[in-house]
């Protein structure tokens, strides 16, 4: 059974609404980049026009730079928004489509799902992600005294059975270890919620604050997003037991593929700790100005 590290009840970040609401509009010329646009500004690198139209071949073809004033209004739009605007940018600036959504909330479940996913009956969903099962809980509350002012996202691998049979040192046949299933909840404990703000980590960016994504569920959130993508680009262990092997050879691959199972969880835990806990005000931050010292992103590679 896996268990991340606990999210605190941190202070509230409600002065992030102003800068989503007052943000500058970039449909035409703004005032704002009319201003940039008069002091000469430039952009500090090449855009692309993307894609390519071909009812205006004079104007963009594959490859071709953007026109000055259109590359300016595009690179002083990022500049102000910040990290994380390019597509609404192009969409403002370029007049683009903005790119279709990839995952969709799903009420009562604080991670993001693909997009298309549907809840079960029982207001969880489950995925098939990276070769194994994966099922998201609905968010729970805990009513554990040293859950109190705290949330966590936990995942757990289910268990395995591996059994054969063998005649003569070898083995003849075996059954196991069967599909492997993750699941995922969020908790919440006494005195948090998911609209309560984030402490520490994601919540705490800039781009995060910019964004207006400072809730203790949009931290919680990006951990289920890390599990996901940890799955989609790192292979479950696989046995490697055979029939035929030796029994001790065989016994030696339950053994392996036991240890395998075990780092595959401490590295998926280990990676959403350096993606979601160790950036913005980090976890050892955080704990330091609560009169604890840690050093969880230290030890991160």
């Amino acid at each position: 059974m896996h268990t991340l590290l606990q999210k605190k009840q941190p202070k509230s970040k409600s002065a992030a609404a102003t800068l989503v609401h007052g943000r500058p509009s970039f449909i035409g010329q703004s005032p704002r980049v009319t201003a940039i646009l008069r002091q000469g500004e430039s952009s500090s690198g090449v855009s692309q026009r993307i894609p390519f139209d071909p009812a205006n071949p004079e104007q963009s073809f594959p490859g071709s730079t953007l026109p000055y004033r259109e590359a300016t209004e595009l690179a002083a739009c990022m500049r102000i928004m910040g990290e994380g605007s390019r597509d609404h940018c192009r969409q403002e600036v370029l007049g683009e489509a903005p790119p279709p959504p990839s995952h969709v909330s799903i009420p009562g479940i604080s991670t993001p799902q693909p997009f298309g996913t549907q809840a079960n009956a029982a207001g969880g969903t489950n995925l098939h992600v990276g070769g194994v099962n994966v099922v998201f809980l609905p968010d729970a509350v805990s009513a554990d005294p040293a859950m109190a002012n705290r949330a966590q996202t936990s995942f757990s691998i289910g268990a395995y059975n591996i059994n054969y049979q063998s005649s003569g040192g070898r083995v003849t046949s075996f059954t196991g270890p069967g599909a492997t299933t993750i699941t995922i909840v969020t908790t919440y404990g006494g005195g948090v919620s998911a609209s309560s703000g984030s402490g520490y980590g994601r919540g705490t960016t800039a781009a995060d604050v910019q964004g207006g994504n400072t809730s203790l569920g949009f931290h919680e959130g990006r951990h289920g997003l890390d599990f996901m993508q940890f799955l989609s680009t790192h292979p479950f262990p696989q046995f490697s037991g055979a029939v035929g092997m030796t029994v001790q050879a065989f016994e030696q691959a339950i053994q392996a593929y036991g240890t395998a199972r075990q780092q595959f969880n401490d590295d998926m835990d280990s990676f959403s700790e350096s993606n979601t806990d160790c950036v913005g005000t980090t976890i050892d931050q955080f704990n330091a100005a609560n009169g604890q010292h840690t050093t969880i992103c230290q030890q991160q590679p």
